[in-house]
C-alpha cells in the first residue's frame, strides 16, 4: 500500500471513528460560551417557569423534513413544545408567556423520537432560558447556558435585574 493510500485510509477510521463517537456519547458541543456571547447570539434571554407540555402538529422538524425525502411519503407526526410563564426578560419580547420547540416528535402509533441535544426540562420548574430562533419558532439545548434557576447565580449577576414582561400576552 503506497504512503498516501495508508493516510486516506487513517483519516478515514479518524472521521468513522469521531461521526461514530458523537452518535453514540450524544449531542457535541463546541464548548461553552461566555454570558455575553451567548446574550449576543440568543434571539431572547428569559426566566420563568415551565408551566405545560404538548404535543402538536404542523411544527416542521428537520430530521422528519430528510426522513420525509428519503422514504418518498409524508411522515405524521407531532413536536413536544413547552410552555413558559415569563418571570424576567433580559432580550426579546416582552410577553408574559414563551413557547419553545423541541426535537422530540411523536408518531400516531405513540412513538417517538428523541434528540440528544435537547435541554431536559421538568414542568413546575424555574429555569434561564437563552433561547435562538424567530419567535415563533424558539429553541434551546444543552450547547446553550439555557439552566435551572437555582443553578444559574453566575449568569444572573452578569446579567442585571432584567425587566418584568407585560401582561398583554
Amino acid at each position: 500500500m503506497t504512503d498516501m493510500k495508508i493516510h486516506k485510509t487513517f483519516l478515514f477510521i479518524i472521521v468513522f471513528l469521531f461521526v461514530s463517537a458523537a452518535s453514540v456519547f450524544g449531542c457535541v458541543c463546541a464548548g461553552t460560551p461566555s454570558v455575553a456571547e451567548e446574550f449576543k447570539s440568543s434571539s431572547t434571554v428569559f426566566s420563568g417557569k415551565l408551566v405545560a407540555t404538548e404535543y402538536r402538529k404542523g411544527i416542521p422538524d428537520e430530521f422528519r423534513r430528510i426522513q420525509e425525502e428519503t422514504e418518498g411519503k409524508k411522515v405524521d407526526y407531532e413536536v413536544l413544545v413547552l410552555k413558559f410563564q415569563v418571570e424576567r426578560r433580559w432580550k426579546g419580547s416582552p410577553t408574559t408567556k414563551v413557547i419553545i420547540l423541541t426535537g422530540q416528535s411523536r408518531e400516531p402509533d405513540g412513538s417517538y423520537t428523541v434528540s440528544d441535544c435537547d435541554f431536559q426540562f421538568e414542568v413546575g420548574k424555574n429555569y434561564l432560558v437563552y433561547a435562538y430562533g424567530a419567535e415563533n419558532e424558539l429553541r434551546t439545548g444543552v450547547c446553550t447556558r439555557t439552566e435551572e434557576l437555582r443553578k444559574a447565580k453566575k449568569d444572573l449577576r452578569r446579567l442585571g435585574k432584567g425587566k418584568k414582561p407585560e401582561n398583554n400576552r
